[in-house]
């Protein structure tokens, strides 16, 4: 819980009651009645009643409170060994609490990556849903970070991600008949989730020729994929490590048939330009997001504010990358 005592002329602070609440690891995570409260412009504030100093604490009880819970070192050394000796002494929602707050914490720069990574250690004897969703849903950025560097082979053995959809799978370790396997199911199904997802997995193909054929029907009439549905195609190539430059280079070189077909229909357009745009962290890709930019800033039209958006994400992964790119990497390989 953090709060700023810093004002400024142009900003006006916020502040609100939270709600404290308290367990110790192994005791019970019941009560959730809020006796003590952070009151509005409240700075600190002392609780008694806390467990003694070698004892796990975790506060906001299931997780009750809207807002995200930061400790001192110890305290989340002492949380890590918990999990690690006996997991279940720690309620399930708090324990999917403590994945996403210590994930997201780091990210923001309010906790080093070492401590908040010591903290899925324990994930192998974890069954629980919630727990590993919360897990899965923090490493999502570090595997978009890492993916193309030489740190994701030691990356890749804390990443267990196990959310890939079927179809996906299939298509990435297949060839063209998988492809063309899919594609047929596509066309039959008369379910609108399964064809949207089949879309999106179609563009799980690791064949660069096979990408490019599919990016080239999302532009191609009466090819198979309806014009509401490019974005899918598009979004689907661009998440695909193999495919990303791919569907970037295709907007580039194919900039007037994609303005034409899909720049009248904003929301489409939009979310075209964010996925294939998206998670660049380097200086040289991000060269590139502001060469478009300028290039076209006369022709962006709805989708003028995606691409400023995701320009200033590449500016800020870039800055990630180059605070906490070597620390990690240094972690992963003292894992293995």
């Amino acid at each position: 819980i953090g709060k700023s005592d810093q004002k400024t002329k142009k900003s006006k602070e916020y502040s609100w009651w939270i709600p404290l609440t308290f367990a110790a690891a192994g005791s019970s995570f019941n009560d959730t009645y809020s006796e003590n409260w952070m009151k509005e412009g409240e700075q600190t504030k002392d609780i008694s009643g806390m467990p003694d100093s070698r004892t796990a604490v975790v506060f906001n009880v299931q997780q009750t409170g809207y807002y995200r819970v930061n400790y001192d070192k110890e305290n989340w050394r002492l949380v890590s060994q918990q999990l690690l000796k006996d997991h279940l002494a720690i309620h399930v929602v708090n324990r999917a609490q403590i994945m996403d707050d210590a994930l997201n914490l780091a990210k923001s720069d309010l906790l080093d990556y070492e401590t908040a990574l010591s903290l899925t250690g324990y994930l192998s004897n974890e069954v629980e849903y919630v727990p590993w969703d919360s897990a899965l849903t923090g490493l999502s950025y570090l595997s978009k970070m890492l993916k193309r560097t030489p740190a994701y082979g030691d990356f890749k053995s804390v990443d267990v991600n196990l959310k890939y959809e079927t179809y996906c799978n299939a298509i990435a370790d297949g060839n063209e008949e998988e492809w063309d396997f899919a594609w047929e199911r596509y066309q039959s199904s008369q379910v609108a989730s399964e064809k949207s997802t089949i879309l999106d997995a179609l563009g799980c193909t690791k064949e660069v020729w096979m990408l490019n054929r599919y990016l080239n029907m999302s532009l191609t009439p009466d090819s198979g994929v309806r014009q509401q549905d490019g974005d899918k195609v598009l979004g689907g190539v661009a998440r695909n490590t193999v495919g990303r430059s791919l569907a970037f280079d295709f907007i580039r070189q194919e900039w007037g048939r994609v303005a034409e077909v899909y720049g009248k229909t904003a929301f489409t357009m939009s979310k075209i330009m964010k996925d294939v745009m998206a998670h660049r962290n380097t200086e040289f890709e991000l060269g590139n997001l502001k060469t478009f930019e300028v290039s076209h800033s006369s022709e962006l039209g709805t989708s003028t504010r995606a691409v400023k958006q995701a320009i200033e994400a590449g500016e800020a992964n870039v800055k990630w990358m180059e605070k906490n790119y070597q620390k990690i990497w240094k972690w992963l390989k003292l894992q293995n």
